[in-house]
């Protein structure tokens, strides 16, 4: 049984829109489409998914608070009613803080004399989510990068050198908070632990920080890295040729590996 919980349309940091995900998925048991902070590709994706005969889960992609000894968390939000006024009012907060983080970058690259019209870069977007895979793509576009890959390592990463660096820490939500989002959407939480302090990989979390919503009695769904049985896969390109399309990882099922968390 195939499926794929994770996936990224152009809404976000994705190369395919949603439409072309649901006909690429066919013979899926489920599909999940997992945009970074919106939900805008929801309605098409799970259109295309009904005329395509696939099984369609909505859902959303959150990078949340990590807390100690982890460099980041994002957070999965599955089964998740795009029109929860919860939700809604919660992501209005993260998309201010993406546009806070996107206004220093552009200041950071006309400091360092690349003038970037916030117009050109929103033509990389598909809406509202402007994040810094666009940057990359413009950087690459324009010259001063051969490859996404190098745009990052030169300008857009904690570790790029100090006198091209433009990268900017963004506001992530509490923990808490993102869960209690979710939930009150009537979504199931998937944590997906990417990585401890200083590069190590940790083994599966057994009790994450606020792993409920507070009172929710909810329990939580974690997977890392090391608790993912690795299987065959194939990755989803958006054209022969093309870079590949961010979070669209196709497994086979493996919905052993994750662990329940209750508190």
């Amino acid at each position: 049984m195939k499926v794929d919980f994770h996936v990224h349309s152009t809404a976000s940091d994705g190369t395919r829109t949603p439409s072309e995900l649901a006909w690429a998925a066919r013979g899926f048991a489920a599909l999940a489409l997992t945009d970074h902070d919106n939900m805008d590709g929801t309605a098409e994706c799970a259109a295309a998914c009904a005329a395509a005969g696939v099984p369609f889960v909505a859902g959303i992609e959150l990078s949340i608070e990590p807390g100690a000894g982890f460099d980041k968390f994002h957070l999965l939000g599955l089964g998740v009613d795009p029109q929860s006024a919860a939700l809604k009012a919660f992501l209005r907060r993260v998309l201010e803080g993406r546009r806070e983080r996107n206004a220093r970058i552009f200041m950071n690259f006309a400091g360092i004399g690349i003038d970037i019209a916030p117009s050109e870069i929103a033509r990389y977007a598909h809406g509202d989510i402007v994040a810094r895979p666009h940057f990359a793509q413009w950087l690459t576009d324009h010259g001063y990068a051969a490859t996404v890959k190098e745009a990052f390592d030169r300008f857009l990463l904690p570790s790029s050198p100090a006198d091209t660096r433009c990268y900017e820490e963004r506001w992530h939500p509490a923990q808490e908070d993102a869960f209690r989002a979710v939930h009150e959407a009537g979504g199931l939480c998937i944590i997906r632990n990417t990585g401890g302090a200083n590069g190590a990989t940790p083994g599966p979390i057994s009790r994450p920080r606020s792993a409920n919503s507070p009172g929710s009695g909810r329990p939580a769904w974690t997977v890392s890295r090391r608790s993912i049985r690795r299987t065959p896969r194939r990755r989803m390109r958006s054209s022969p040729g093309s870079r590949q399309n961010s979070g669209s990882c196709f497994r086979q099922a493996a919905i052993s590996t994750a662990r329940t968390s209750r508190r």
